[in-house]
């Protein structure tokens, strides 16, 4: 794609790419509503912090957030803290482009997976699994 081209994908075309390539590949998803007009609970407070990801995907043994943004588009204070938080978690985060999609790595995230299960003591399930110990 051209840099026209990859300027003029939304957010909207972009995501919706984005669950068709996750479906293909066999991920479970949630798309998070818009968390900035969330419904309200007791007392009129938010039900959801502001800046949840667009989107959680869960594929066996892998857990990834991401926020998808239209090429220009800037990730927001409240996004970037949960961003954070969550990466400090162990989980994968990604902030996704249309230039990532033109580039392959979107698809080929999806296609490989990537494991983010840990052992109890804390190193990479798949490293060691089977071995004494750590079963």
């Amino acid at each position: 794609m051209n840099a026209e081209t990859i300027g003029a994908i939304t957010e909207a075309e972009l995501q919706a790419t984005i669950l068709d390539l996750a479906q293909t590949f066999g991920w479970r998803s949630h798309h998070q509503y818009d968390s900035r007009i969330a419904p309200k609970g007791r007392g009129g407070r938010t039900m959801t912090d502001k800046g949840f990801p667009d989107l959680v995907l869960v594929k066996a043994g892998t857990l990834l957030f991401v926020e998808v943004k239209k090429e220009a588009g800037k990730v927001s204070r409240d996004q970037d803290k949960w961003l954070e938080l969550l990466r400090e978690s162990g989980a994968r985060v990604e902030v996704w482009r249309p230039t990532q999609l033109d580039d392959g790595t979107i698809e080929r995230t999806l296609r490989e997976g990537w494991s983010n299960r840990r052992c109890w003591c804390g190193v990479d399930y798949d490293a060691h699994a089977g071995l004494a110990g750590h079963d």
